[in-house]
């Protein structure tokens, strides 16, 4: 299972998750996990339902999924592609047309670089 599977995994499994709830859990890297999660939410998958405060006092957010639309994770792929719908999100976050250019079907995993 690729990291971006065992995140969308972790989602749809708890519906409602932190940040650190998901780094712990899945174990993929802040930076990435946090593009995924700002992808998600400006696709519509995610919002915010709450805040909660840390042991140290500071806020923050609780997300929920809104949309859950299969097993197969989407993927960034400069843009954000449902494999499940066809739909790609591009950055107005404009539901396109389904399917995707061959050229543009190697999705960057959570937790990868490439």
């Amino acid at each position: 299972m690729t990291m971006n599977e065992q995140v969308w995994s972790f989602i749809r499994w708890t519906k409602r998750f932190t940040r650190e709830e998901l780094f712990v859990t899945t174990g993929c890297e802040r930076a990435n996990a946090n593009h995924l999660i700002a992808a998600l939410k400006m696709a519509g998958y995610i919002k915010v339902t709450a805040t909660e405060r840390t042991p140290a006092g500071q806020r923050r957010p609780v997300y929920e999924l809104v949309r859950d639309t299969g097993v197969k994770p989407p993927r960034l792929v400069r843009s954000l592609y449902d494999p499940n719908t066809g739909e790609i999100f591009t950055p107005d976050l404009e539901p396109q047309a389904p399917g995707l250019p061959e050229s543009r079907r190697r999705p960057r995993k959570c937790g990868s670089r490439s």
